[in-house]
């Protein structure tokens, strides 16, 4: 009598065993840890991309002193790839990109806006949580920016309004509720300005 229990037990533990869904449950497990284990521990080997961090544009002290300003930046914001540990946390807020306008000469044509290419710089972010990473590159490299001195110009309006009326109606002069406008804007748009 006691054999066959033990029979019945040897088999028990054989048919766990030999049967496709237990061992099928087990693999899944362990493909599950395996993957959260490389995951979390092996970010050196792919890069994680920050997508539209953005870019901080500034100007020598020459250029601020002579009244120039940007009015056109091909890009506003920039990619940066990153590696490092635990690297899922980190945002555009962690980064910094930035791009310097210092022109040769400040002294300007006048009737046109200037171009200039700006290599964009890129470092982390001082007294940030995450600093545990690398930056790997940057993209866009450069941006492409036109630039010119700043103008402020007042405008009589002209009175231009033209009018027919027929015979048997009165028609008064026009008003405008302004007679002036002031315009600002780069210098060599300005300087285009006839009459408004």
């Amino acid at each position: 009598m006691n054999t066959d229990n033990e029979k019945k037990t040897k088999l028990g533990l054989k048919d766990i065993i030999y049967r496709n869904t237990f061992i099928l449950f087990i693999s899944f497990i362990a493909a599950v840890v395996i993957w959260f284990s490389l995951a979390m521990n092996n970010t050196e080997e792919r890069p994680l991309t920050i997508t539209d961090v953005p870019i901080t544009f500034e100007m020598s002290q020459d250029a601020q002193n002579d009244g120039i300003k940007i009015f056109y930046k091909s890009y506003e914001t920039a990619d940066v790839s990153i590696s490092g540990l635990n690297i899922a946390n980190i945002t555009e807020n962690d980064l910094s990109v930035k791009a310097t306008l210092a022109p040769n000469s400040t002294k300007l044509a006048g009737n046109t806006l200037e171009k200039a290419e700006l290599t964009l710089e890129y470092s982390k972010k001082e007294g940030k949580k995450y600093t545990d990473f690398t930056i790997n590159s940057v993209s866009p490299t450069t941006v492409t920016v036109y630039y010119d001195k700043v103008k402020t110009a007042s405008y009589d309006i002209e009175d231009t309004i033209t009018y027919n009326a027929a015979a048997n109606c009165y028609v008064s002069k026009p008003m405008l509720s302004n007679t002036n406008v002031v315009i600002e804007g780069p210098e060599s748009s300005i300087n285009k300005i006839g009459r408004v």
